[in-house]
């Protein structure tokens, strides 16, 4: 498997990586996971451990393919959590460059289920330059990815194609430090019931130059609960809810310099112009068809999964385009 990468670590923690991941992860230990395939129809990492500490995790240029996991109603609830990651300690956690297609969980993140557990440090939770596409199921489960405490940054990452019974875009949860998801891409993504895009926390959290086009939900496309959330620079564009914007009393969506087609309520929204009323939304994203899935049939007559070559070269996404905007978004 020859991907043309460069190796990240340094771009997320100064300290050395230092251990091999067997399935666990021990206290003052830093874990490098690299260029991996998952297939095997469950959990890649499945770690929930209040006792350690001082971990940290990247996991980098690894695709996850055709896992689907469940629970029952007498289960642990986290059973059904995080179809390809679970994590549920005091870590830091970094996705980079990972790709996820056709995967899915009974329960919330069809691909991932990243609890920080931890209220007083800024412990990394990230997710970078990554794509994730055909993910759950109609009516299904809950979000693609679930991103909860710690430090939220999601930066470069496409989710598109998504089917969910709640929050088809994504979930994040009670972060304690100020976050934001930039130059991102929610494309096409649906949910039977309730919201596209959910978030409640204790600080402030910002969608910076993100485009939110063609998603699907029955009720609210945005909904934000225990804190304000602003919306800079975005395209929200040919969505189908009930109301495009909703908040829990008395927290307010702040909407700064952005292009919006909006139905429902506005009750919950302020508006703010730049002096400039132009602007360019363009960036480039991880596509997953740039790291999708060949396969090819095995001796044993079984079908296995190898990684494509993946590139990020020219890669831009079918929903992320340059567009002018004459005049912003206004009530």
């Amino acid at each position: 498997m020859n991907l043309k990468f460069d190796l990240n670590w340094d771009e997320f923690y100064s300290e050395q990586n230092d251990s091999y991941y067997s399935g666990s992860f021990s206290s003052s230990h830093s874990y490098y996971i690299v260029e991996i395939t998952s297939t095997q129809n469950s959990r890649f990492i499945d770690f929930s451990n209040s006792d350690v500490s001082n971990i940290k995790i990247l996991i980098e240029s690894s695709l996850f393919h055709s896992n689907h996991i469940g629970y029952s109603e007498t289960s642990n609830y986290y059973d059904g959590c995080g179809g390809n990651l679970f994590i549920y300690s005091k870590v830091d956690f970094v996705q980079n460059k990972t790709c996820s297609s056709n995967c899915s969980s009974s329960n919330f993140g069809q691909h991932c289920y990243i609890w920080i557990d931890a209220e007083t440090d800024p412990f990394k939770n990230y997710n970078y330059l990554s794509s994730y596409s055909d993910l759950g199921q109609t009516g299904v489960g809950f979000s693609p990815i679930c991103h909860n405490r710690g430090e939220v940054i999601i930066h470069n990452t496409n989710l598109s194609n998504c089917r969910t019974n709640q929050y088809c875009g994504i979930l994040i949860e009670l972060p304690r430090f100020p976050g934001n998801i930039s130059q991102s891409s929610f494309t096409n993504n649906s949910a039977t019931s309730k919201n596209c895009i959910y978030f409640t926390g204790y600080e402030s959290f910002s969608y910076i130059k993100t485009n939110f086009l063609n998603n699907s939900v029955s009720d609210q496309l945005f909904y934000t609960v225990n804190h304000d959330l602003t919306i800079k620079e975005c395209i929200i564009k040919n969505n189908s809810a009930k109301n495009t914007f909703s908040s829990y009393s008395p927290y307010t969506i702040h909407i700064i310099h952005s292009f919006i087609e909006t139905s429902g309520s506005t009750t919950s929204i302020n508006t703010e112009l730049s002096s400039t009323q132009e602007f360019e939304n363009i960036f480039s994203v991880y596509l997953s068809s740039e790291c999708c899935c060949k396969y090819i049939n095995a001796e044993d007559g079984k079908f296995n999964c190898v990684k494509a070559l993946i590139t990020l070269s020219n890669c831009i996404s079918s929903s992320s385009f340059e567009q002018s905007i004459a005049e912003a978004f206004a009530t």
